[in-house]
């Protein structure tokens, strides 16, 4: 009777011993859980703040640039988007105007434009650096007189006519 007892006891032991470990094991997961989806929430919330005030410090603007080719223009706009805080630039050949957008924090339009005069581009406000633009293919060494920011015909038509 003695062995039985004790056997039963050991059993006792073992169901409480796994029931402990089962326990635990469960309190684990879900507080892994829990803390993995707290994690997940709150990441989502830093996100969607982040890109508010990346969206309410933008700035839209456009400004004369001489160029002539496709080659110009990839010059141009490369050199515009490596200023700092500047997020797109579209440089248009047949109006020789760049429209850069960029946060106003972090870049100023000198700063851009200084930036495309570097790279051999005259712009409204500053003359190319003169061995930048010796150093232009030839294709790309434009008329130093041209006319810079010029509107197209459909909106030079649109202005003609009263409204």
């Amino acid at each position: 009777m003695n062995f039985s007892k004790k056997n039963h006891e050991h059993k006792n032991k073992n169901v409480i011993d796994v029931s402990k470990k089962v326990i635990l094991s469960v309190a684990v997961i879900a507080a892994l859980g829990l803390t993995s989806c707290k994690n997940e929430t709150k990441k989502e919330t830093e996100t969607t703040t982040t890109e508010m005030s990346k969206d309410m410090a933008m700035t839209d603007l456009s400004f004369g640039v001489r160029g002539n080719c496709g080659m110009c223009k990839k010059t141009i706009e490369k050199a515009a988007r490596s200023v700092d805080g500047v997020a797109s630039a579209e440089w248009n050949r047949t109006q020789k105007r760049i429209a850069i957008q960029y946060d106003a924090q972090k870049a100023d339009v000198m700063g851009v434009q200084e930036a495309i005069a570097a790279a051999g581009y005259d712009t409204e406000q500053i003359a190319a650096d003169e061995n930048a633009y010796k150093n232009l293919p030839d294709c790309c060494q434009y008329d130093r007189s041209m006319a810079m920011n010029q509107t197209d015909a459909s909106e030079a038509a649109h202005e003609e006519h009263a409204h």
